[in-house]
């Protein structure tokens, strides 16, 4: 991260990527052979209270199809959220429907 303070009209955009092993075994022909998804979530770390959640989402738009390696970065709306610490936490699942473990980061929303 450049930094993890933030002002209400700041800017804030998060970066991941998700690997499908699917496209190593059968590399992407027209986008139909793998149906990564990703979840992104806001998180309030003192109350542990969800603040907001886009569900399951496809990553299908952000698919190179040379690599099995998903590049993501989402606009993250912190407008309405209240003075505090926050996290956001990204979670993928794969094709297969295998899903990730929570990863996060801490942020704070001045």
């Amino acid at each position: 991260t450049g930094g993890t303070h933030f002002r209400a009209k700041d800017p804030m955009a998060v970066y991941f990527e998700v690997y499908e092993p699917l496209f190593v075994e059968e590399p992407l022909n027209g986008g139909d052979n793998g149906h990564a998804q990703f979840e992104i979530r806001i998180i309030d770390a003192k109350m542990s209270a969800i603040k907001s959640d886009t569900g399951f989402r496809p990553a299908d738009g952000f698919v190179n199809a040379d690599s099995a390696v998903i590049p993501i970065s989402a606009q993250i709306a912190i407008g309405k959220l209240g003075p505090g610490e926050y996290q956001v936490q990204v979670r993928a699942k794969d094709s297969a429907g295998a899903v990730t473990d929570w990863r996060s980061t801490s942020f704070t929303r001045e």
